[in-house]
């Protein structure tokens, strides 16, 4: 039999989760805020969402709003990397279902993403460059 070796790493994955008024968890979510392709797929992505705004605003059927869930949940798990919609949109909850206060669900997530991603990296990059000018340290003696 091999001989398997098990290295725990810290791999900095943060689980959100959305709770109802009674604490149950609606809606989860998986995010690795140090993942730099997070960042440059929420840049990409941020004129859709803003665009979205109006869509919702303008739609007059069952219909549309079904075809608006099934776009907003192919962004966000484009967005984290994985197949996030699973967990994150389950009914009753929908990517566009607004809340009391007027809020979308949609955005709710949207901006836990942004305020997860902007701290954890600057950290790490941060942490990155004190790293470099280690071993650049070095090779500059």
């Amino acid at each position: 039999m091999a001989k398997v070796i098990n290295t725990k790493i810290d791999d900095g994955i943060f689980t959100f989760t959305f709770t109802n008024n009674e604490d149950e968890v609606f809606s989860s979510f998986k995010l690795n805020p140090t993942d730099i392709n997070v960042a440059a797929r929420a840049e990409e992505l941020g004129e859709y969402f803003d665009q979205l705004k109006n869509s919702i605003q303008k739609v007059t059927s069952g219909k549309e709003v079904a075809e608006l869930n099934k776009q907003i949940e192919d962004k966000i798990n484009y967005l984290l990397g994985y197949e996030a919609s699973k967990d994150l949109f389950k009914e009753p909850i929908t990517a566009t279902t607004v809340f009391g206060n007027g809020q979308v669900f949609a955005y709710i997530v949207l901006d836990k993403i942004a305020e997860a991603i902007a701290p954890e990296i600057e950290k790490r990059k941060k942490k990155m460059q004190t790293a470099v000018n280690k071993y650049v340290e070095k090779y500059t003696k």
